[in-house]
Parts: C-alpha cells; structure tokens; sequence
C-alpha cells in the first residue's frame, strides 16, 4: 500500500526540530549461558537524547510498526525493545513560552503500552497474532524548556552533545519470556497505546490540569538508521483513522515508498541457551599384541573431548576444536575361543617309550635283538578348558629293534665250559688219565720238598762256621 505525499509532509513535521541524529549502532556480544542476544536490532547504542518519532495523537495512529527479518538461527523470544519520545512534561508544554516546560529530573507517569508479534501472511499481508503483551511503562518527562540556549522555542540543552532536542528518548522492555515464543525468520513488530483520540480505546478529552502526557507520547523512528543486526525492510503497517489514510480500524499494510527514516526503533532479543556438553569421540578399540597362549588382550583407544564457543554471527553454539584434549583409554578384553585356540599353536605330539627289552640269547653269541614299543599321542583343543590336551584316539603304537652288544660275562654266560679233553697214548694203555695225573703231581711234589730241604741244611751248614 503506498501513501500519498501528504503523509510524508505530515508525519515530516512532527519528527523533531533536531533532525537525524548520528548515532552509531553497536552490535549486541554474547559468550555465556543466560546473556543478551540480539536478532534483530535499529535502536541506538549509545542511545541519543532524542530521535525522530511518529505523533500517535496528532496523526491519529492507533498502531505502527513493520517487517523484522532475524539474524542467526535463535527464534527463542525473550523480550522486545521498542523505543518511544516523550514530549511530556511535569509542568507546562514543550511549544508554549506562555506556559513553559518545567520538569524535575526523575519524574514521569504511567501509561499501559502493549507490543503486537505477528505472523506475515501471503502477499506481506497481517498475519495471526504469535504474541502479545501489555505493560503499565513508566513514562518519563522530558526535561525543561532552556530558552536561553535554544533557537527553537520549548526545546531543551543536551550539555553534553551542545545541542537542543523537543522531546526526549527512552526504550520500553517487554518481557515475552515466559510465554514461550518460538519466532519465525520473518514477522511484524508493532506498537499500540491510547490517547484522546486514538487506540483500542481511546481515553477522550482531558479536562483542564488533568494529566496528558500520553498525547506527546511518540513512536522512535530510525532516521535513517539502518538495522545492524538482523534485515529490516521498508514495509510498514499501521492501524490510522487519519484524513491521509483510514484504515478502517484494522492494520494494514504494507505500506511501501516512504524509506528507511520511518523503521521503528525495534529490539529482539533471545538468550544465549545452555552450553552444550563437551562432544566426545573416540576411535576404534585398538588390540595390542596377544601373547601367546593369552586368554585376554590389552586395548587401546583415543578420546578427543571438544568444547564449544558461542558464534555470534550464526547465534549458536559450535565446536571449538582448539578446547579439543585427547586421552588415551586402556581396558582388557576377554579374546573369543577361537582368537585363543588361535594365539595357543598346537604342541608336538607326546613320544612315549617302553623299556628295550633282549631277545633270546643265543649260544656264545657276541650281540643279542632288542625291542621297545614307541607311543606317538598328539593332541585336540579343549574348548571348556580352553588348552591343548592329548587325545587318545590319535595314539600310534609302533616297534623298535637294535641291536645290542653283549658284556664278556654276558658273553661267557652264554658259552657252556666244555669237558676235559685225553691224549691219544693214554688211551690206548688203558692208563686212566686220572692215574697219570696222580703220579705226575705227587712226583712234581716231591721234586720241590727236596730242593727246600737241600736249601735249609745249606743255610744251618754256614751258620756253624
């Protein structure tokens, strides 16, 4: 929907005698749990004096604001910024020299403001309503007339910019946390309230001395002032009852050609959510060397636990791989039966032996045959006891012969004496060679009896002389 120059004139005239202020806008920081988030940010930091501001009660608008696109990956809602001008003051009005404005700092009134969130419908037509929420805002007064410094009349000194301003600038918080909000990438923000003549319900005429700030009580516009944090886009929705545009009672939009001065100085803001746990990761189980015979295997593995660090830009928390700690992890594993019977070789079969036992011995043999039984067991797995057992079935019997040599008296054992042998002469006389042996010995017997004797009688023979 666009408007009519008229519009831009008559909204022009109440948007201050200063000007666009140039402020510089901040970008929110967040690095822990619970702190500000801003996903959407055209109100001022630092903030200025005063900005311009659209007159609710003059130009009869009962509801103003516009398009937000977020920033980041938050959609959490936690509260919304609006900025407001206050004309108001304690005593007096900001344009009369008759009548003029005296305030004493710190002072002000309430008044209920209410923040709208909508859903942008089909075509950037008014969506459904996500969100609402009304407040009793403490509205502060803007502070006396200086007219000795000030070319334009009612307008104040600000001492520490030397310049003058007609109303002055706060930003109204409201708390949408515990409605639970979960936001989409693009919505409407607006901003309503009563006065005299405008609003839900509007309030009608004050009487004489009663209070009516809420009548200079404005909507902060931007100036100009691009969005530094998020998108903002010139389409801007109102709810006006005015010459220059009716709306019938409804807001509408959007309104389209008036420029970036007319943004609403509009916050979003989240909360930086919770700081995920470390992410640990590990590799795979490594075994060590399996010894032999083992029935268990030592492991290994490394784990990297990694932190996290808040990303402004994305609004979400992300890997920090300079937290990254690796450790080493050890545990002792059961190996499987076959990973056992595997690291188990299989033993050489058990030879067992009997003892080598003689043949017969045959008649004045020099050597004798010896046998012995040779037993080859080899061996099958026990898989209850997790070992190389023998195994009975698999016993081969075989024979084993060698010769031996015999001992001399083995030898001589073995060969019978044999009998006594008689000369052929002895024989044929019919002498018994036992006879002859007789007489041949007692005759040699004798022979040596003599030659004793013979000696002895020599011996006794020389002793005498």
């Amino acid at each position: 929907m666009k408007l009519r120059s008229l519009l831009t004139v008559g909204i022009a005239a109440v948007l201050g005698a200063s000007g666009i202020v140039a402020f510089g806008p901040t970008s929110a920081m967040a690095a822990e749990a619970g702190d500000d988030v801003a996903l959407y940010d055209t109100t001022f930091d630092p903030k200025p004096p005063s900005t311009p501001s659209l007159a609710f009660e003059t130009q009869q608008i009962h509801e103003y604001g516009s398009v937000v696109v977020l920033d980041g990956s938050l959609r959490e809602l936690d509260r919304v910024e609006i900025g407001f001008v206050s004309w108001a003051c304690e005593q007096g009005y900001y344009h009369l020299s008759a009548n003029p404005c005296v305030t004493k700092p710190g002072t002000g009134f309430n008044h209920p403001i209410t923040a709208n969130l909508y859903e942008e419908g089909v075509g950037g037509a008014v969506g459904n309503l996500i969100a609402t929420v009304t407040k009793n805002v403490f509205v502060p007064y803007r502070p006396s007339a200086t007219p000795d410094d000030c070319s334009i009349q009612g307008d104040y000194l600000d001492e520490v910019l030397g310049e003058c301003f007609p109303g002055l600038l706060f930003v109204e918080a409201f708390d949408f946390s515990a409605l639970d909000v979960t936001l989409p990438d693009r919505l409407i923000v607006t901003a309503t309230f009563n006065t005299s003549t405008t609003g839900n319900t509007p309030i009608g005429p004050v009487q004489p001395g009663e209070e009516d700030g809420f009548n200079v009580l404005n909507m902060a516009i931007s100036g100009a002032t691009p969005a530094h944090v998020g998108t903002a886009e010139e389409s801007f929705y109102m709810n006006a009852s005015a010459s220059w545009l009716d709306t019938q009672g409804e807001l509408a939009g959007p309104i389209t050609g008036w420029g970036s001065a007319y943004l609403p100085q509009i916050a979003l803001y989240s909360k930086v959510p919770p700081k995920p746990s470390p992410v640990v990761s590990t590799t795979a189980w490594v075994d060590s060397t399996i010894g032999e015979c083992a029935e268990s295997v030592e492991q290994t593995r490394e784990v990297t636990t990694t932190g996290h660090i808040w990303d402004e830009g994305g609004q979400a928390w992300v890997l920090d791989p300079e937290t990254a700690v690796v450790t080493t992890e050890v545990r002792e594993r059961t190996l499987t039966p076959e990973e056992v019977q595997a690291a188990c070789p299989q033993p050489a079969p058990v030879v067992s032996t009997t003892a080598w036992v003689d043949s017969t011995i045959g008649e004045c043999a020099e050597s004798v045959e010896q046998t012995r039984e040779v037993t080859t067991t080899g061996h099958i797995w026990d898989e209850g006891g997790q070992a190389w057992v023998l195994d009975p079935e698999t016993a081969v019997v075989t024979t084993e012969v060698r010769e031996r040599t015999l001992t001399p008296e083995e030898v001589q054992a073995a060969c019978p004496q044999p009998a006594p042998s008689v000369p052929d002469e002895l024989a044929a006389t019919g002498v018994q060679s036992f006879d002859l042996a007789l007489i041949f010995g007692s005759a040699l017997i004798l022979l040596g009896a003599g030659a004793i004797l013979g000696r002895s009688v020599l011996s006794a023979s020389k002793s005498r002389r």
